[in-house]
């Protein structure tokens, strides 16, 4: 009896890892499109913005707050200080920024004045 429990512990295991891996294998590279085509889309538009600026962090992600993705950037010249990026009428805007007071600020857009975590 207790061999039978264990076997059929050990396939339930199985099984629900498998799933949750697929699951997350799929909702990761669901992702991945969209935020590699704004990282490029944000990288473009900076480097003609500042062509002297060199970028030295460049991270993605997703907003579920704001359904929406965003790139963070980290310069070379200020790495205490992170500009987040999103596309927004389809155009780049800065989002955020961890320092209102940094050289790298677009024109102000409705909302790039609050402050990211």
């Amino acid at each position: 009896m207790l061999k039978k429990k264990l076997i059929v512990t050990v396939i339930s295991v199985v099984c629900i890892g498998g799933y949750l891996e697929y699951w997350g294998y799929s909702k990761a590279h669901e992702y991945q499109l969209p935020i590699s085509d704004l990282e490029k889309e944000v990288i473009a538009h900076l480097k003609e913005e500042y062509p002297k600026a060199s970028i030295k962090e460049v991270e993605s992600g997703y907003s579920t707050k704001g359904k929406e993705y965003y790139i963070n950037i980290i310069y070379s010249d200020e790495p205490n200080v992170r500009y987040s990026y999103t596309k927004e009428n389809n155009k780049i805007k800065l989002w955020g920024t961890t320092n209102s007071k940094g050289k790298y600020m677009d024109e102000p857009s409705g909302n790039s004045n609050k402050l990211l975590s």
